[in-house]
């Protein structure tokens, strides 16, 4: 019986879910290779365009690439996997260089000791170990963020040979059908901000035609014929009446006292003038609307 609940609820969870992945490639040329007098011997480093180095002391300082991808606010990620790998080898022998530690710009003084992972340069094995791997699963400005490391470079210390992979690789990750469309609503924005926000996420996806597609949910208020209107995605919300605070969803606020307002009203029009809308907010308004054990005279 414990057996037959247990499967019912594994199918249940099978068909309430949607599952959907997101695929990429890598293929790289020869790498450039610079000589470096590190150590007892000289040493190479290897880079190509769009890579940086592994940062793992005392281990071959390989490059790899990174990649994010926007994904439902409401997902989960399941894995990343490599679909198909192909190697080829790398003329030359080479004696990659170790990640040493960050040289400090103060005073502080380090050890001079050259820091080398002997165990790993005396192995035949290829390193790294794997070529894809998930380096980050978060949030930014609302937008599910995920960014993979590829590696497109293995090592072989022992023998001094570096091959060079072509990487075909997925990204998997899942929706619960009873979540969709429960994210948290982010807080108000402004119109512009909201844009703002959208082509900074574009910027750097590598699936930038999903953005929108993906958004978070976000109540955007946005003035139209004279009349404040929110907005969730293409849902536009009965109308509201106007007031400062309804109009304009600040980008910039000023926290002042009522002697100096009129002094910085000239800043916040300049701001709402450049297209960045700002308002003034004054110590005593606050104190008047909203209750606080550290008020003065309290």
């Amino acid at each position: 019986m414990k057996k037959l609940c247990l499967l019912a609820g594994l199918l249940y969870y099978i068909s309430g879910s949607a599952f959907a992945q997101i695929t990429g490639s890598i293929r790289i040329e020869e790498p450039e290779v610079e000589v470096s007098e590190s150590g007892y011997e000289p040493y190479v480093s290897l880079s190509f365009p769009g890579s940086q180095p592994m940062a793992e002391i005392g281990c071959p300082q390989l490059p790899y690439v990174t990649r994010s991808y926007v994904i439902p606010v409401d997902a989960w990620v399941t894995g990343v996997q490599v679909v198909h790998l192909s190697k080829r080898l790398f003329p030359g022998y080479y004696r990659i260089v170790p990640v040493q530690p960050p040289v400090p710009t103060n005073n502080v003084e380090m050890s001079p000791d050259f820091q080398l992972n002997d165990s790993l340069y005396a192995s035949s094995g290829g390193y790294p170990g794997e070529r894809v791997r998930i380096l980050y699963d978060g949030y930014d400005q609302g937008y599910h963020i995920v960014t993979v490391g590829i590696y497109p470079v293995e090592y072989r210390p022992a023998s001094r040979e570096v091959y060079l992979c072509d990487i075909d690789y997925m990204l998997e990750y899942s929706v619960a059908a009873a979540r969709n469309g429960s994210a948290t609503v982010l807080p108000k924005q402004s119109r512009q901000r909201a844009d703002r926000v959208r082509n900074y996420i574009r910027s750097y996806v590598r699936n930038p035609e999903q953005v929108s597609e993906f958004a978070p949910a976000a109540e955007v208020r946005e003035a139209v014929n004279g009349v404040t209107i929110c907005r969730e995605g293409n849902r536009s919300v009965t109308p509201m009446s106007l007031s400062v605070m309804e109009e304009v969803v600040p980008d910039y606020l000023i926290i002042t006292n009522e002697a100096l307002k009129p002094a910085f009203q000239k800043l916040a029009d300049w701001k709402t003038a450049k297209g960045v809308p700002a308002i003034i907010k004054t110590t005593e308004e606050i104190m008047n609307e909203y209750p606080g054990s550290d008020l003065p005279g309290l």
